[in-house]
């Protein structure tokens, strides 16, 4: 019997680190530049993977996100992409987050790239971004 509950007990312990899908939209972000219009996070556990256009331009996958916070109030991920060059620009290393605050569902998605070159000057001619959002669980 103790050997039934001790199964019992680690089979609900591992349940606890089930895999969630989350999809990420901001509309005011583009489908072609360094902040992109949807994200897909894949959270198993205390790791996620994560996905946009970008990412699978440059990596040709998802990549696995170096901080994830999840818990009931937010969904915490950030990530890095190295030596991106695209038509209009480049960076050695973009350092990518999002936010999601379940109580209030909105979502903030941000970039930070020190070395960031984009050539059309613009909003990202300091290496910073940000954009506003939502979030849903697939």
């Amino acid at each position: 019997m103790r050997r039934i509950l001790s199964v019992g007990a680690a089979l609900l312990a591992g349940s606890q680190a089930f895999a969630e899908s989350w999809v990420c939209d901001f509309p005011k972000a583009s489908d072609d530049d360094w902040l992109r219009k949807q994200v897909t996070i894949e959270v198993s556990g205390s790791e996620a993977m994560v996905s946009d256009s970008l990412i699978q331009q440059v990596n040709g996958g998802p990549v696995k996100a170096s901080r994830v916070t999840n818990d009931d109030t937010h969904l915490k991920v950030s990530w890095q992409l190295y030596e991106v060059t695209l038509e209009y620009g480049s960076a050695a290393k973009l350092n990518y987050a999002v936010v999601y605050r379940k109580n209030s569902d909105r979502a903030s998605f941000s970039l930070s790239a020190p070395t960031l070159r984009d050539v059309r000057g613009g909003r990202y001619v300091s290496g910073k971004g940000g954009t506003e959002g939502k979030c849903r669980q697939r």
